[in-house]
């Protein structure tokens, strides 16, 4: 969900079908709140199962949201949020920034599968 067919509002998980691997919506309808710290050289991480700073001030949210232009809905596509604050950065495909509220950010629990 994005901003030309989302009607301006979320929709229910799974609402759409799931990508090649079972996960649905990782892009789109509400940013995703992950729980690592942001870190403005990410591109310098390892490549698999990146990891941020142990602790920072503000946390990384992915994906874009239903408010999000086409182009912002990629899974790389990541802003910061301060935990504190009420509002919180929207990133458009021009870069700019403009204020958005809570309402565009949710997330999602997983869990480690164990090796055998």
């Amino acid at each position: 969900w994005y901003e030309d067919n989302s009607g301006e509002t979320t929709h229910p998980v799974g609402s759409k079908a799931p990508n090649q691997y079972g996960v649905y919506d990782l892009m789109g309808n509400v940013w995703e709140w992950v729980n690592d710290w942001y870190e403005p050289y990410y591109k310098i991480r390892s490549k698999k199962n990146p990891k941020g700073p142990e602790t920072g001030e503000s946390k990384v949210v992915r994906g874009g949201s239903f408010d999000s232009s086409a182009g912002a809905l990629r899974i790389t596509n990541r802003v910061w949020l301060h935990p504190k604050n009420k509002v919180f950065p929207k990133v458009t495909t021009y870069g700019q920034i403009m204020n958005e509220i809570f309402n565009y950010i949710g997330f999602r629990c997983a869990q480690s599968i164990p090796k055998d």
